[in-house]
């Protein structure tokens, strides 16, 4: 009885959010964080979303309890939220760090564009990444040895696109993918300075820095948004 007494003192919990639009990777990263927890004595409190309006809104939710998430599992290819002007898991990503400030990100994506793994990496620091062709439960074993224990964690795909990536010329921060993401749409640089609070200046500016970066060498709009949705930024 005493023994099962410590046992139960000594585990600890663990607050998690899963983020990711198919339910059957939600249901394999529950299993793995069961089994996980079970041979680390170790609980896990897990809530999940599957897309960028309901993870926001539990976030926001929890923060206003006064309460944190410890891990995020954060899949970058959602649903959008228009109203709060969340596009994809990145800037849900920017939202969510901005009302959890010490939540650690784990990052599982089915991108492996070096430029875009540059841009998360700025935006978020996250502290695990994996491509979805990665995954096994080996790997996710791994993964949540190192995240737990604050070490951050990468699966070799990450590890390569990391080895073999160039300086960006430009930084794609929020401001430059909601300009990415309006001009897909069709918006004009007067309308988008409207949107993000810029000079009409600054916006041709950053388009003409985007452009650079993403190597579009005719001065179009319309390939500089081919180039980003190539590059999966839209």
């Amino acid at each position: 009885m005493l023994y099962k007494l410590l046992f139960f003192i000594m585990k600890k919990t663990y607050s998690v959010l899963i983020v990711e639009d198919h339910p059957s990777a939600i249901e394999g990263y529950v299993r793995a964080l069961f089994h996980f927890g079970k041979k680390n004595k170790i609980d896990f409190n897990i809530e999940d979303a599957t897309t960028c309006s309901e993870a926001f809104a539990k976030t926001n939710k929890k923060a206003q309890k006064k309460e944190a998430y410890d891990l995020v599992f954060l899949d970058l290819s959602l649903p959008k939220d228009l109203k709060n002007n969340i596009h994809n898991g990145e800037m849900l990503g920017v939202k969510i760090n901005e009302l959890i400030p010490n939540a650690k990100f784990l990052v599982i994506t089915g991108f492996d564009e070096p430029f875009r793994i540059s841009h998360l990496f700025k935006l978020l620091n996250p502290i695990g990444v994996f491509v979805k062709s990665d995954f096994t439960a080996l790997e996710l074993t791994k993964v949540l040895s190192k995240v737990l224990d604050n070490q951050s964690y990468y699966s070799k795909t990450i590890i390569e696109l990391l080895r073999k990536q160039m300086a960006c010329k430009v930084n794609i921060d929020a401001k430059n993918l909601t300009i990415l993401h309006e001009l897909s749409n069709g918006a004009t640089s007067s309308e988008i300075a409207e949107i993000v609070h810029l000079g009409k200046s600054t916006i041709d500016k950053r388009k003409r820095l985007l452009k650079n970066a993403f190597n579009v060498r005719l001065d179009s709009d319309r390939d500089l948004v081919l180039a980003a949705k190539k590059n999966g930024f839209i």
